[in-house]
């Protein structure tokens, strides 16, 4: 018996990128799928590179199908809780679901929280790379022998040759560091240590190695990033963020941070009398007064302690002492500060719209535009979950008018308008569909769902075609009126028939548009025609494993788990279906139960009994044991299949 696996690794192409400057590089990419249910899941190694713990990681991961095509970018997927240690690998903790037909993904690191409150953003100009491979060192050069013994005696690896390129170098374990690094972000060995034991001897270098270009698409020259150019004003790094910052907010915040921190007191003066010493004491004495009675009263003392407060996460209460402080030293924009620090931490708890909201208030302060748009497409993402498209169109709607750049926002408009025409639709509410289509109308199949909702008006008589002034369809195919043919796109039932009948495909939506109005006609077979093309088709199997749906089996024993499996096909065009069971054991128990959620064509699914179908093993009888699959809203009996339960051996021999 062939079981297959319920998971499959799909096989990635080509290497992993490298992001030059980054705290933090990709190991391992994979992705999983799980056939039984059709979902991707995708499974992330990556190392921290930096003296520094981190605790989250924003990423923004693009999918694409097996022939390249973007199915859905995600811009910021937050990887919590992470807590990658320095120079430590990591993985994601909780699981990632790409959509249906996901082949590979694109990953980009967005932004890095560490546990010290720094947050690292990505530069417009940093983008993945695709690097030469190292070196490998070779057993047989002249030199292979001394690297090694260094790097024995040293603790570090003598796989590779040191290697220097544009604005990357290799260390002698393979990993790839930035050029100005001082030491590998792997394993920590110093790049002078490198430089003097383990870089490639030039009269055993081996064949050229292929052009930069080859790899990155474009010249070595063109390939180092350029930095922004900066404006006449001096821009500095901020210590929290990581961005660019003015120098004279930058000096605002260091000097806070001097006069808090500096506790070494000043050197006394050279000993020339007791009268000195004396002098010196009071001097002193005044100074620590000066420090702990006037200093907390005064601007400064004030300022200061905003600052502690800042650095000490506490930004309510910092971003009101910079408040209260008005034009002095920056306060003001400390206060802002405070604002976006703030915004940040309720973004890394996923508190949407608590961080849109001071993203909106903070105008065009640093990336809070673009901020702002992400958190309301994150509570679009969050409603369209909970089937409130009309909601979620709400959210959408805001976030293009805060970011127009962004595309996606579109697309996902596109697609709530067509769920709430299909909504419509499935309620009978054919002139609410037809609104809705009307905003989507190169979506998917709107169009010609569109087309088959005014067609079932024109047949009930609720619209006209504008032609004729008819509003009703005859047996004929003619109309009422007498030799004017009325039906959609100017045809009667005769040619709509025969196009059916020609093209009896499920999947064709014109097909489906003239069987509806048939139907509507009672013309001829269509009704029959519908049946087998859209009526709802169940198979029912059993066996003793969640993931396998090949094997069919006859005969149980009354012990083992026992899977009731399901396989839903036909239905109408994106239609869905609700599923009933029922159940008889041989013992007379019976059973019935409606299944939560929804079915479509090619879903999946089971019932089961595990450790057996009886509880008690009094209970066990030897027979047939039934179960059957009904429409839950039709209560139309979809199937029915029977399996045959014997006793075990333990049960059949007792006395």
């Amino acid at each position: 018996m062939e079981v297959l696996s319920r998971y499959q690794v799909l096989p990635r192409e080509g290497p992993l990128p490298w992001f030059s400057g980054s705290p933090m590089q990709l190991h391992t990419v994979q992705l999983v799928l799980d056939q039984l249910s059709g979902r991707v899941l995708l499974q992330i190694l990556a190392q921290n590179m930096t003296d520094q713990p981190m605790k989250s990681v924003c990423l923004r991961i693009t999918c694409r199908d097996a022939a390249g095509t973007v199915l859905q970018e995600f811009p910021a997927v937050l990887l919590k809780n992470i807590y990658a240690a320095p120079h430590g690998t990591f993985h994601n903790r909780q699981n990632l679901y790409l959509p249906t037909g996901t082949a590979s993904c694109d990953l980009l690191p967005e932004r890095v929280f560490f546990q010290d409150g720094q947050v690292w953003d990505r530069p417009d100009y940093l983008q993945g790379q695709l690097l030469p491979p190292p070196t490998p060192v070779d057993p047989d050069a002249s030199d292979a022998a001394a690297l090694q013994q260094a790097a024995q005696r040293a603790g570090y690896h003598s796989d590779y040759y040191y290697e220097e390129h544009n604005d990357f170098w290799y260390c002698s374990c393979g990993q790839a560091n930035p050029i100005a690094a001082m030491y590998c972000g792997r394993c920590c060995a110093p790049r002078s240590w490198l430089q003097a034991n383990a870089r490639h001897i030039a009269a055993r270098r081996p064949a050229p190695r292929p052009d930069l270009q080859e790899y990155f698409g474009r010249s070595p020259g063109q390939y180092q990033p350029v930095l922004p150019t900066p404006p006449q004003e001096q821009l500095v790094c901020d210590p929290h963020t990581g961005e660019l910052l003015p120098l004279e907010e930058y000096n605002s915040l260091m000097r806070a941070m001097y006069y808090q921190k500096q506790d070494t007191p000043p050197p006394a003066p050279p000993r020339r009398s007791h009268t000195g010493w004396i002098v010196a004491l009071v001097l002193l004495c005044l100074a620590a007064a000066a420090v702990f009675l006037i200093l907390p009263k005064t601007q400064y003392g004030r300022y200061q302690k905003a600052v502690s407060q800042m650095e000490a996460g506490q930004y309510d209460e910092a971003y009101a002492a910079f408040l209260a402080l008005g034009d002095y030293d920056g306060a003001a924009n400390q206060a802002t500060s405070c604002r976006y620090y703030q915004a940040q931490r309720l973004y890394e708890a996923a508190d949407w719209a608590a961080a849109g909201a001071i993203y909106e208030s903070l105008g065009d302060y640093r990336k809070s535009p673009s901020l702002a748009a992400d958190c309301q497409y994150r509570q679009a993402l969050d409603a369209m979950a909970q089937a409130s498209y009309e909601d979620a169109i709400d959210f959408l709607t805001k976030a293009q008018s805060l970011d127009e750049s962004n595309t996606l926002y579109e697309q996902k408009l596109l697609e709530c308008y067509y769920k709430l025409g299909v909504a419509a639709e499935d309620d009978g509410d054919d002139e609410a569909a037809i609104r809705w289509y009307e905003q989507c109308p190169d979506y998917q199949d709107a169009a010609a769902r569109q087309d088959a909702c005014e067609a079932r008006l024109r047949g009930s008589g609720s619209i006209t075609d504008g032609t004729s002034g008819n509003t009703g369809l005859a047996q004929d195919g003619q109309t009422q009126s007498g030799g004017q043919t009325d039906a959609a796109a100017g045809k009667s039932n005769e040619e709509m028939y025969a196009y059916v009948t020609s093209h009896r495909q499920r999947e064709d939506a014109t097909t489906a548009a003239y069987l509806a109005l048939l139907r509507q006609a009672n013309y001829r077979d269509s009704q029959q025609i519908y049946q087998s093309l859209y009526a709802w088709k169940v198979e029912i199997f059993f066996n003793t494993e969640a993931s396998d749906l090949t094997t069919r089996l006859e005969t149980a024993t009354a012990a083992q788990t026992l899977y009731a499996h399901y396989i839903v096909s036909g239905g109408p065009l994106n239609g869905s279906l609700q599923l009933k069971y029922t159940y008889r054991k041989p013992n007379g128990a019976t059973g019935e139960k409606v299944l939560t959620g929804t079915c479509a064509s090619g879903s999946t699914g089971n019932i089961f009994w595990r450790g057996g179908i009886y509880a008690e093993t009094e209970q066990q009888q030897a027979g047939t044991m039934q179960v059957s699959y009904y429409d839950a809203q039709t209560g139309t009996q979809l199937c029915t299949g029977s399996i045959a339960i014997t006793l075990p051996t333990s049960v059949q021999t007792k006395p």
